[in-house]
Order: structure tokens, then C-alpha cells, then sequence
């Protein structure tokens, strides 16, 4: 199996080989993973039926999305109320609140377990071809 990623470097930073370099990217992960503070951000997700983009805010429990582009489009009234009301009913429901927690806490879970796993995981090897950003191909 060969996959690629693309992982943008400073200058200077190709010198490493590119297993120190995903090493250094995954512990950053994990220190900004581990670090205080609550975060927001956008999350992009294209699927078969199309994209999806979330405002996502990390709260003191879990994190919690709220859908706001659909197919690239904001969201029509109705979606709008549809995702309001999933929202009210998280708010309404502690064991949905629950059950949400939970997953996010497995989700972090798996993603630090797949970071400190990742650098030693694979083979890499650079592309080579541009100086401020760098594909690494590996393999199994």
C-alpha cells in the first residue's frame, strides 16, 4: 500500500530526513493535543454525497459541531432548524450529551494512539521536488 502526504516545511527542514520530520510533526500533534485551552476551528469533510463544513468548538466536556455549509452552500431554513434542533437535543438529553462525550473522548483516543504510532508505522521517503513543501510517500 503506498500512500502520500503532503506536509508543508520550513526552510531548512527538508535537511532531515523525512522520518524525523514526520516524527517532529506527530509529537507537535501531540503537544498541541495535550495542551490547555479551548479551540475553534472549521472542519471540511467531502464525502461520496458531497461536502460538508462544521464550526467546531471545543468546550470544557467535548467537542461540539455545528454544520454550516452543505455542497459548499450555507444552509437553507430548514437545514438550519435541523441542525438546531439535533443541537437543543443535545443540550435536552444528558444521555445523548453522554453518549456524544464519550465518542469524542474514543476519537481522541485513536487519534493520539495513531500519531505516536505513525512515525515508526510506515516507510517515507521525499519527493524531493519542492523546498518549502514536501510529499513524503510511504508504505507498508
Amino acid at each position: 500500500m503506498f500512500l502520500i502526504l503532503a506536509i508543508s516545511a520550513r526552510a531548512g527542514e527538508l535537511a532531515r530526513t523525512p522520518q524525523e520530520l514526520v516524527r517532529e510533526v506527530a509529537a507537535r500533534e501531540l503537544a498541541a493535543a495535550n495542551a490547555p485551552g479551548h479551540y475553534m476551528y472549521l472542519l471540511h469533510k467531502e464525502t461520496k454525497r458531497g461536502s460538508e463544513t462544521r464550526a467546531m468548538i471545543q468546550t470544557r466536556n467535548c467537542l461540539v459541531g455545528r454544520v454550516i455549509r452543505v455542497k459548499g452552500k450555507p444552509l437553507t431554513s430548514q437545514q438550519r432548524r435541523q441542525e438546531d434542533n439535533r443541537l437543543a437535543h443535545l443540550l435536552d438529553n444528558r444521555t445523548a450529551l453522554l453518549k456524544e462525550e464519550s465518542d469524542e473522548r474514543g476519537d481522541e483516543r485513536r487519534v493520539r494512539d495513531f500519531l505516536e504510532v505513525l512515525p515508526s508505522a510506515f516507510s517515507y521517503t521525499s519527493d524531493g521536488s519542492n523546498i518549502s513543501s514536501s510529499e513524503i510517500e510511504w508504505s507498508c
